[in-house]
């Protein structure tokens, strides 16, 4: 069905026959005689918009000969259209099926090893579900006649047919697909140069001192009159005189993100209540500080940072997994709703070739000081739900702040009164609806905007998810605290929930009093949602899961934890459970976690309690981890909504158990963050992975746009200040953008100026390619040097801002001066026989097998042996925090002075060996020294590790967790019998290239016995003789081990 192209052979591309290789991108006829030539012009032609797609092999790298097949890697390149019918949508009116390059995320996104497959649970979906089967013929194409079998297919993308994010040039005249012309050019915003900055310098200055740094005005005024002392003998003066021609410059900065802020007031107008008391609170008048949000949007459209990472028009992927077609769900646009957003909009002719664009929104209060007292802020945020999770989630500015909600507030006598809390509950929906009252006429009418790719679409918006904790959510869908916002069952404890309505609730407002309507349906009657006031928005559906709060800090931390702690100090005496307490907090202070918040604790807390608590509890937080890390997935197949709904039911089984003991004996488990487990499946299966509308991308942005701003204010009317701090910064976010999409900010500010001087550049401003691969020596400090023109950006929490590519490793380029230089000597210093080992590394690697017998004395001599105390390894993880293109990187150490040099620090190591006995296709090892060494002029970077081994052949069934235990030699069968603990630990030299990331593993607790009192992280490794590979250290890892 769908042919396989081969190298130097006509095949049939975009229903053409062609010769040659074509252009991946659709938009470009080019066709090229080799691999190694389509990757030459692709990287020159399409620049930064290939750095997503997989790299190819050149001409060297694969001889394939002209009648060889091309192997799974071409197979994702060479997409050709299906030269079959593919079904009942293709009704001849244009073709529906658009092909696109996408890395298999379930693998780890580049030749990741696969967990092995098991049985799968009993489909958990309708055969009749239209999700599941529209779109489809009911032939059977998946046959053995077919000689191109439906596994070896890409993922299919089918686009809506009449919201379908098509392209336009000004004149309004439509683009064709197939248009490889330049977009238009983005209006120019400057007057020149780095306008309003008078040069780089002057720009960078203002970025490291206001963005980065947060200097307060005198720190700024010291810092540039120091400046101005060190030029006054060269007759020179800093970019700025003092802080205020500083701030000058910054508010004249005219690129898209220059939004004012605007002030809304707003006071009670409703009848005087009929109950005795001070009503004073209905006379205030309550200031609502706001940002037009349909400016705001359209700077999100129009912002380049963005191409390549946005959806235009809501879509359907289709995959091949487990024998069966299904859906794949990722970012908001594959999901069903935006999907039956688009069907409802295209019932208008006059959307026909718009673009979709959902509003997301999210708001929740936060408090910023206590000490000086309670200052609180209501911050609302608004996103597009174009973008990718990974940006969503990344510090790419895809979220922006976009008011400050009023707080209504009374005397404590009053806080509860029914018509206070009535009017607190109508401020925040009358707000809403003003503030989002601009967006209303393109929500049924196109607006044509330019947007970040250079085009112009005729753009609907819609009310998407609102990103809220559940006081929010309540208070957002007018239901009663205690009730769900999403169902009105009066048991949160039925298996199958029912769904509110807009209609339902309509009909029982009509029938019954408000009374009736708060005790037996938990609906707030007197308060009107804000969607109402809007097209095809109904907030029960669109309120978004929140895995923070509802999972994270909710089923786990409020519920489960608590929980096992009741039992504890239920059975048994006081003092003993204080003892038993004590030991479980002690167990993961062993670890190298740090600090005491939740998601932290859910990484360790299983092991914790191994020997304190009946097997069944154990079971219970088992099956509920395995239930939250699926959901924190960045793409779901019908393979993991299968695993979460099973994961799910272990789960509710099991924690059966607590009722037995404690609280839930009475109260039993009729709570709303229990119950949200429920509507999970259904919510991915409307909005993608949860993981890009979690609240913890709004309560990351309250650090940003309001805890920041408030420390940097005089604390006096704080908020007119913090509103122009976010005003400064989105302006200079903007500049940034403008600068890089026209290559203004190319490496830093001291190697442009080498470069334009001519002068030699030091090899401190050179950095290290990351696929610098040629021997040659001009071409290698090319790609240093290119690569310090391009330098990624990694944060501190490990997100990397660099291209999507393979997972590698890099040394640290620093080497360590105290050892000693040839392999002998260091081989002492260590204890082992570093040149025995060295020669079995070279000789099963890089050399023939008659390497062995050579002359040791050959090594011995060899130049550049250093000893480096960190390495890096960067992969590809985008449902943990990462970059906007799913890159992380994390630093993997192993010296012997660590945190200030009070302790020793040898990271253990996920090894990709793919033996049959492994993990996985991974072992681990821990390090023991990281070297390198040039031997026949190759440099190798390698790694001395000791291996763990598995002690059964199936994770322990309790925890779900392999158990590990050091690898030994082992005497041959004929050898008479020795003492374990006399024999060798197994040890080799690797290739730091094998080493995909750093492991976790947790000390073997298999009983309560307590822990050594000499025992820390730092030495936990060297007592403990069993350990658990610890599969919830993050979701990537969870991801590779299954």
């Amino acid at each position: 069905m769908f042919p396989t192209p081969k190298i130097h052979k006509t095949y049939f591309y975009k229903g053409l026959p062609v010769e040659g290789i074509p252009c991946v991108f659709r938009d470009c006829t080019k066709t090229c005689s080799s691999s190694g030539g389509l990757k030459r012009h692709l990287r020159a032609k399409h620049g930064d918009v290939f750095d997503y797609l997989l790299e190819l092999p050149s001409d060297d790298e694969a001889d394939v000969s002209e009648d060889e097949e091309i192997g799974p890697l071409g197979e994702d390149f060479f997409l050709p259209l299906p030269d079959e019918d593919p079904g009942p949508e293709n009704n001849g009116v244009g073709d529906p099926f658009v092909f696109v390059q996408q890395p298999n995320e379930d693998l780890g996104g580049y030749g990741a090893q696969s967990p092995p497959l098991t049985p799968e649970p009993t489909d958990i979906f309708d055969d009749d579900e239209p999700w599941m089967t529209e779109g489809w013929d009911s032939d059977d194409s998946n046959t053995d006649d077919d000689p191109h079998p439906l596994e070896t297919l890409p993922p299919l993308i089918m686009s809506h047919e009449v919201i379908n994010g098509q392209r336009f040039r000004s004149n309004g005249e439509k683009v064709a697909e197939d248009d490889a012309s330049p977009p238009p050019s983005l209006p120019d915003l400057t007057s020149g140069g780095f306008a309003p900055f008078t040069d780089r310098l002057a720009f960078e200055t203002a970025r490291l001192v206001y963005e980065k740094a947060k200097l307060p005005a005198k720190k700024i005024d010291a810092l540039l009159n120091l400046w101005k002392a060190s030029l006054l003998q060269h007759d020179g003066s800093p970019p700025f005189e003092d802080h205020a021609q500083l701030y000058a410059t910054i508010d004249a900065i005219t690129h898209a993100g220059d939004v004012n802020w605007e002030c809304l007031t707003m006071r009670y107008t409703g009848d005087p209540p009929k109950t005795v008391g001070d009503h004073s609170w209905m006379d205030v008048e309550h200031e609502v500080w706001f940002r037009d949000p349909l400016k705001v949007v359209h700077n999100m459209l129009a912002n380049p940072d963005f191409n390549g990472e946005i959806d235009w028009a809501p879509f359907r992927e289709v995959i091949e997994e487990d024998g069966e077609r299904t859906y794949r769900f990722k970012d908001l646009m594959s999901g069903v709703w935006a999907w039956e957003q688009a069907d409802l909009l295209a019932q208008n002719p006059a959307n026909q070739d718009a673009s979709f664009v959902p509003i997301i929104l999210g708001s929740d209060k936060t408090t910023v000081s206590v000490a000086t007292g309670q200052t609180d802020y209501y911050p609302l945020y608004l996103s597009i739900g174009n973008v990718t999770n990974t940006v969503r989630r990344a510090r790419r500015g895809a979220v922006a702040v976009i008011g400050f909600l009023a707080l209504a507030k009374a005397d404590k006598s009053y806080a509860k009164d029914n018509n206070f809390r009535k009017h607190r509950r109508r401020l925040f929906h009358s707000s809403l609806v003003e503030i989002l009252s601009t967006l209303k006429p393109a929500m049924t009418t196109p607006e044509m905007i330019q947007c970040g790719d250079g085009y112009f679409r005729k753009v609907l918006y819609g009310l998407g998810p609102y990103i809220a904790d559940y006081p929010e959510q309540v208070l957002l869908a007018s239901v009663v605290q205690g009730w769900c916002a999403k169902d009105d069952l009066d048991n949160l404890e039925e298996p199958r929930p029912a769904d509110r309505s807009e209609d339902h609730t309509t009909t029982l407002i009509e029938e019954y009093s408000v009374k009736k309507l708060w005790d037996g349906w938990g609906v707030v009657a007197d308060v009107t949602p804000f969607t109402e006031e809007f097209p095809h928005a109904e907030i029960y559906r669109l309120i978004a899961p929140d895995l923070l709060h509802q999972m994270i800090k909710g089923v786990f931390k409020d519920h489960l934890v608590t929980w096992v702690v009741e039992y504890i100090k239920l059975v048994h005496p006081e003092r003993e459970a204080n003892r038993i307490l004590d030991e479980i907090d002690r167990r993961p202070r062993l670890q190298t976690w740090t600090g005491d918040d939740s998601k932290a604790l859910m990484k360790v807390f299983l092991a914790a309690i191994v020997g304190y608590v009946p097997e069944s509890m154990i079971q219970a937080l088992h099956a509920f981890l395995e239930f939250c890390y699926l959901a924190r997935r960045n793409v779901h197949t019908n393979r993991t909504l299968r695993k979460m709904k099973a994961a799910l039911e272990e789960y509710h089984g099991h924690r059966e158990i607590f009722e037995q003991y404690g609280k839930r004996e009475e109260l039993g488990f009729n709570l709303p963050r229990q119950h949200s487990m429920l509507h999970y499946i259904d919510l991915i299966v409307s909005f993608g992975a949860p993981n890009g509308l979690c609240s913890s991308i709004t309560e990351s942005k309250h650090i940003v746009a309001v805890k920041e701003p408030w420390r940097r204010s005089s604390r006096y009317k704080a908020l007119g200040q913090m509103l122009l701090i976010n005003q400064r910064l989105d302006k200079l976010a903007a500049a940034r953008v403008y600068f890089e999409t026209r290559d203004m900010l190319r490496g830093s500010c001291l190697l442009e100026e080498f470069l334009r001087l001519e002068l030699d550049i030091p090899s401190g401003l050179q950095a290290e390619p990351d696929d610098d691969d040629d021997d040659d020596e001009a071409l290698s400090a090319m790609a240093r040097l290119q690569a310090a023109l391009h330098p990624p950006v990694l944060h501190p929490d490990g997100t990397f801002e660099g291209r999507l590519r393979q997972p590698f490793t890099r040394m640290a380029s620093r080497a360590e001066a105290q050892y000693p230089r040839t392999l002998g000597g260091l081989g002492e210093h260590v204890g082992v026989e570093l040149l025995d080992l060295v020669k079995e590394f070279l000789a099963e690697h890089f050399v023939s097998e008659g390497y062995l017998n050579r002359d040791a004395e050959e090594l011995t001599t060899v130049t550049r042996v250093q000893v480096h105390h960190s390495m890096a390894a960067t992969f590809f993880a985008p449902s943990d925090p990462c970059g906007g293109k799913g890159m992380r990187r994390e630093l993997i150490r192993a010296t012997p002075t660590w945190w200030g040099g009070t302790a020793p620090r040898y990271d253990c190591v996920l090894v990709a060996t793919g033996a049959k006995e492994s993990i996985c296709g991974y072992e681990v090892a821990r390090l023991k020294l990281l070297f390198s060494f040039s031997h026949r002029g190759v440099r190798y970077p390698c790694a001395l590790v000791r291996w763990y081994a598995k002690r059964d052949e199936q994770p322990d069934p309790i925890t779900g967790m392999w158990i590990l235990h050091p690898a030994y030699s082992q005497p041959p069968p004929s050898a008479s019998p020795v003492d374990p603990d006399s024999l060798p630990p197994v040890i080799s030299v690797i290739h730091i290239q094998q080493i995909y990331r750093a492991a976790h593993l947790l000390p073997g607790f298999v009983d309560d016995s307590p822990v050594p009192s000499d025992a820390t992280f730092q030495n936990a490794l060297d007592l403990f003789s069993e350990f658990y590979l610890n599969k919830f250290a993050d979701i990537r890892m969870y991801e590779t081990l299954g």
